[in-house]
This record gives C-alpha cells, sequence and structure tokens, in this order.
C-alpha cells in the first residue's frame, strides 16, 4: 500500500485526500489519508497552536504524534502527574465522534476525609465542609471519583421507596420486595427479625450513617426524609469570601496548605469557560466504570463494597467502557477548526483541574501511606 509523507503547508483544497501538515520536522507515515487521519492531524495541529509543542523523531501512526504531544503537555504540568489519581487520556476517532476519552485504571488509591476535615472544623466551623464541597463539585465536572454517594446510587431502587432513612424503614422496604409484606404496610418490623436480616442484607441506614460519622449530607440523599430519632450531625456552610480572610489571617496554620489548594481548584472549577467532562450516558451508549480514586470518611469498606457491587451489577447487566469521562465532538457534519481549539484547549483546562485536584487530596491520608508505614 502506498504511504504518504505529511509536510506543512499542504491545503486541503488542493486535493480531496490532502491531509493537513504537522509540521516539516516530523516525517509521518501513515497507510491512507482517510478523513479520520486528517481530524487526528488537525487536532495536534490545533494543539500546536496552543502551545504544545510538536514531538521530534519518527513516526509511523499519526496516534503516536498526538500521544506524544500531549504526554509533554503532562509533564510541564507536573513531574509525577496522574500518579495520585488514576485515569488515562487518550483521543479516539470514529467516523462518527471525535473524543477525549480518560479510561480507569487498576489500583486507584483510597484517601480518609475525617482527620482533616474535623481539624479544619475546629479551626472554623464551616471550613472542613467547603473542602468537601469543592471535592463534590469536582466530581460533577468529571473529575470523577467514588465516594459515599456510590452508596446511595447503588441503592437507589431501595432507599427512593423508604419514607424515612432509618433500619425500620429499609427492612419494610425489603420485606415489600420479597413478596412478604404490601409496600403500603406500615406495620413496624419487630427488632428480632431486623437483627435477623442483616445477615442477608447489607448497607443498612444505621451501618450508611456510621460509616460517614453521622455527616449525612455526604451521601448526597436529595430528598429523602430524615427521621427526627435519627442521630445525624448538621452542617455549617461559609462562603468562599470567609475562606479567604481565614486562609489570610491563618497563613501558618496546619491547615492552611489544604486550605488554599481547595481555593486553586475553585477558582478554576467556576471559571467561565470550566470544561465539563462528565460521562453522560446517551441513547444506547455503553455505561461508564471506573474513577480516579476512592475518597471514604473514614473507614472505606462500605464505599469499596459499595462500588465493588455496582461494577458487577454493571458487568452482568449491560456493555460498560472502563472509562470515567470524556468530551466528545460529533463528526458526521464535519468538524471546524474552531471546535477543535475549543476541543484542545477544554482538555488543557480538564488536566489542569486534574493537577489540582490531585495538589488537594494529597493532604489526605490515603491507604497507600498507610501501606508503606
Amino acid at each position: 500500500m502506498e504511504t504518504a509523507e505529511l509536510t506543512r503547508g499542504a491545503s486541503a483544497s488542493h486535493g480531496l485526500f490532502a491531509l493537513p501538515a504537522i509540521s516539516q520536522e516530523i516525517p509521518v507515515v501513515i497507510e491512507e489519508a482517510s478523513e479520520r487521519s486528517r481530524v487526528i492531524a488537525r487536532f495536534a495541529l490545533a494543539s500546536e497552536a496552543h502551545g504544545l509543542q510538536l514531538p521530534g523523531g519518527n513516526f509511523t501512526r499519526l496516534e503516536e504524534v498526538v500521544a506524544q504531544q500531549w504526554n509533554l503537555h503532562l509533564e510541564s504540568i507536573a513531574d509525577h502527574f496522574g500518579e495520585t489519581l488514576l485515569g488515562s487520556p487518550s483521543l479516539v476517532v470514529t467516523d462518527e465522534d471525535l473524543t477525549v476519552l480518560i479510561n480507569a485504571q487498576a489500583g486507584i488509591d483510597t484517601f480518609r476525609l475525617k482527620p482533616v476535615i474535623e481539624a479544619l472544623e475546629q479551626s472554623l466551623p464551616g471550613l472542613g465542609w467547603f473542602v468537601v464541597d469543592v471535592l463534590g463539585s469536582a466530581r460533577c465536572a468529571g473529575l470523577f471519583f467514588y465516594d459515599m454517594t456510590m452508596v446511595a446510587y447503588h441503592l437507589d431502587y431501595r432507599l427512593s421507596d423508604l419514607d424515612e432513612f432509618t433500619d425500620q424503614a429499609y427492612a419494610r422496604v425489603i420485606l415489600a420486595e420479597e413478596g412478604d409484606r404490601e409496600y403500603e404496610d406500615e406495620t413496624e418490623v419487630p427488632p428480632e427479625q431486623i437483627e435477623e436480616m442483616r445477615q442477608s442484607y447489607q448497607f443498612w441506614p444505621s451501618q450508611i450513617l456510621e460509616a460517614v460519622g453521622g455527616h449525612i449530607h455526604l451521601l448526597g440523599l436529595g430528598g429523602i426524609s430524615i427521621s427526627k430519632k435519627t442521630a445525624f450531625i448538621p452542617r455549617k456552610r461559609i462562603s468562599t469570601a470567609r475562606v479567604r480572610k481565614w486562609l489570610k489571617d491563618n497563613a501558618e496554620d496546619a491547615g492552611s496548605s489544604c486550605i488554599r489548594a481547595a481555593l486553586d481548584l475553585n477558582k478554576a472549577l467556576k471559571a467561565k469557560d470550566s470544561p465539563d467532562f462528565s460521562f453522560y450516558v446517551r441513547e444506547d451508549d455503553v455505561e461508564s466504570i471506573g474513577a480516579m480514586c476512592f475518597i471514604a470518611w473514614d473507614d472505606p469498606d462500605l464505599v469499596w463494597d459499595a462500588c465493588g457491587h455496582a461494577e458487577e451489577m454493571a458487568y452482568n447487566s449491560s456493555e460498560v467502557v472502563e472509562a470515567y469521562a470524556r468530551k466528545t465532538y460529533p463528526l458526521s457534519g464535519g468538524i471546524t477548526d474552531q471546535q477543535l481549539a475549543e476541543l484542545v484547549k477544554d482538555t488543557m483546562g480538564y488536566l489542569n483541574r486534574w493537577h489540582l485536584l490531585e495538589k488537594l487530596v494529597s493532604h489526605f491520608p490515603s491507604a497507600r501511606d498507610d501501606d508503606e508505614t
């Protein structure tokens, strides 16, 4: 099969298969001048226009050029980028779509909030929860991690039927599922029967509340009613301005570096052009599994169990992709230079926020650290 060498200056208007140039210094040999190849080459040039240096050397595939180009960019962000929060960025081009995909990796770390958040709360009520809110905003923008909201997600089919977040209500729902009573039956389940049921069923509300130290807002339960009998700890919110003032007044405090990292990430997330890489599932699409890390309040067993069950169910019930974030542009009508520039800019922004999140979670104790001590 004939090959073509890409050189700068060739215009697409000179011929249907004329590929946009990558660089005169980079001979690239490809098997065919396809539309897919042109898109990849244009993406490389758009990346170069945003300051991503093209690599030197000989390459046999355009994908290698883009991968090396972006790896050099990652190295410029941080020496050990992606070692704390795992993931593998890739460019995927099909006849239908151009996608920057963040693939999941095995061996993700687990971080514990409790020691740091409680210390910050002692310094100023609401300070620790500001950090937790920033983490939640990051997760919702595609910097996805597994936390206690996964427990609620995994149990949504049961929790959504609860009239209140108690073991009693949970037991009634389980018995109704098993056909042993009607859903409308509010007769109390005897305590001894509940104790017996604990041997067969996991994720009881009292167990879940214990796993979050009574901080029920960490579950993201939404509109589920909380019984007055349920012991939970209310939270306090403070403004970003109040957090900045605390940092200014307490620059030498042990928690100042964590707060500084949270403010930096929060600023990036609140920026007008902050990209959203959330893995929204489209119609007839595969289901996403995987995450950057686990984040637990303290003991991570419940988070690990819930996520393990959720992933197992996904594998058994649908087609899955081991990736947790993506940004996609359709190619059916072609893609403009402006759209390619937007994708490059958004990807650079996402990677920067990834780095800022790594800096923030580095202030929390991790399972990996525990294993090394």
